[in-house]
């Protein structure tokens, strides 16, 4: 024991390589990146290998199903021997040597106190697992998924040159991304209830995100990949439809891209739900979100995606849709408070009681509508009813007199009251996040055509609610200018 511990204590840490980081010509380092992976793939094709048990996804006549395929196991033990011996081949100590000379990746490494030559073979070996090896096990791993989806033969050791050029370059552009401190991240989010029109596989709503139409063959191959990171209902109809939203963000290295990609998919359930004016709520499942080279993975599961009524969407109903989230991102730019809004919004659409719903959704219209105090119920419904009308697209609207019941109901709910009318709340919920949907809109709508002014400036009462209130009052005083019996009516 007393020889352990010493031989701990008697290890020290260094960061690898010494000196800064000098710039690395990108194009050179891809040309030894492949040349090195290359080399390895040969070196490794000698390997016969076990197979292990795949759970790889088909097809037929009716319906998607999950098959026991026998796979390579490109990780048996007789793969990480075989590595031993080759890891170090000239190819690999050409990147290594071009990395270390520019000390281009520096690593903690810890162990005991050895020659400067052992130090970098320490660092170079953690290198080739890096780089080429996670490099190369994705790509075969893909090629194999892919071979037997498209129904071939899967054969070990088998990259087409053109997936391995493919890998690479998602790998060389990850790994510039992260010099600069940034990464980049794509999510995944699985809507269950959403067809775009005839002829159209593809929109984009806005920069970053898309909704697309899958065919069949990626369907199966991204369940391949990822189905160990779903529910097992994720797959039944009808939640496996074919359409996705796709969402990029790019952000800092470090940072998680939960928050933001939750933002996101909001805002595209508040566009789609108020161009459709549906009450579905477009459960949405998991969402898996990966960075470029999918190494790094985060899952979002706010909802059971259980299916809901479809939502078919028309031609112009996306053109719609794209406008109102522009001027969303345009108005929160100018005045981030709406995002709160959008926020309660979200968890609205992803509650499960219709008390939450309901209260959820009023608490965003409080946000936008009331402020400084005041009769609270009164704000509330008479600037979201004056909000509302000016919303020309909506056939459904929801008046007065509903948002007098809503903001009962709201109270009711916050303060333990108990609602014994289940189907009138079930109702007003949905009411409740349809009024709030609207007033967003109809806020950027106003904001957007100069009639409402969001900037917001520090230690001022500008806000979102103070706006709204001064739109109000003028409209007010404009209709008793003119009409001065309206009060008496």
């Amino acid at each position: 024991m007393n020889i352990l511990v010493a031989e701990f204590m008697s290890q020290i840490t260094r960061i690898l390589p010494d000196g800064e980081k000098l710039e690395i010509d990108l194009s050179h380092f891809k040309q030894l990146l492949y040349k090195a992976t290359s080399k390895t793939l040969d070196l490794l094709k000698s390997v016969s290998v076990n197979d292990k048990i795949r759970v790889i996804w088909r097809i037929d006549e009716k319906s998607y199903y999950a098959d026991n395929v026998a796979f390579p196991n490109y990780r048996d033990q007789k793969v990480w021997q075989r590595i031993e011996n080759i890891w170090d081949s000239n190819e690999v100590i050409a990147l290594t040597d071009y990395l270390w000379e520019h000390n281009a990746v520096k690593k903690s490494i810890t162990g005991p106190d050895q020659s400067e030559i052992e130090w970098k073979k320490s660092w170079a070996r953690f290198i080739f697992g890096d780089f080429v090896h996670r490099l190369l096990l994705s790509a075969l791993e893909n090629a194999g998924i892919c071979d037997f989806v498209d129904g071939k033969e899967i054969i070990p050791w088998s990259l087409k040159e053109l997936d391995l050029q493919s890998a690479l370059e998602k790998f060389v552009e990850e790994y510039k991304e992260l010099n600069q401190g940034k990464e980049k991240f794509t999510a995944y989010c699985l809507f269950s209830a959403i067809n775009l029109p005839d002829g159209i596989t593809e929109v984009e709503l806005a920069e970053g995100i898309k909704v697309r139409s899958w065919s069949q063959r990626e369907r199966l191959i991204f369940n391949s990949l990822h189905h160990h990171e779903f529910l097992w209902d994720d797959f039944k109809q009808p939640t496996l439809l074919d359409v996705i939203v796709e969402i990029k963000v790019t952000l800092n290295s470090g940072e998680s891209p939960l928050s933001p990609v939750e933002d996101l998919i909001d805002l595209v359930k508040w566009g789609l739900i108020t161009v459709s004016q549906s009450d579905t709520h477009l459960p949405e499942g998991v969402c898996l979100i990966f960075n470029r080279t999918s190494s790094r993975l985060y899952k979002l599961r706010r909802d059971d995606n259980l299916g809901s009524s479809q939502m078919s969407l028309s031609a112009e109903q996306i053109t719609l849709c794209k406008k109102i989230i522009g001027q969303f991102l345009s108005c929160a730019k100018v005045n981030p408070d709406i995002k709160n809004a959008l926020w309660h919004f979200g968890r609205s659409c992803t509650s499960v009681l219709d008390r939450d719903i309901l209260l959820e959704a009023a608490i965003g219209i409080d946000s936008l509508t009331t402020q400084r105090g005041g009769d609270s119920r009164y704000k509330f419904c008479l600037h979201s009813a004056a909000l509302i009308a000016t919303v020309k697209q909506a056939h459904k609207k929801v008046d007065y007199q509903k948002l007098k019941k809503i903001y009962d109901q709201r109270s009711c709910a916050a303060h333990g009251g108990k609602q014994n009318n289940l189907n009138q709340l079930k109702i007003l919920a949905l009411d409740a996040r349809k009024a709030l949907a609207l007033i967003i809109l109809a806020i950027i709508d106003l904001t957007s055509n100069g009639i409402i002014n969001l900037k917001s400036e520090r230690n001022s009462e500008n806000t979102i609610a103070s706006a709204v209130e001064k739109y109000v009052i003028s409209k007010v005083t404009i209709v008793t200018r003119y009409q001065p019996d309206i009060l008496n009516n």
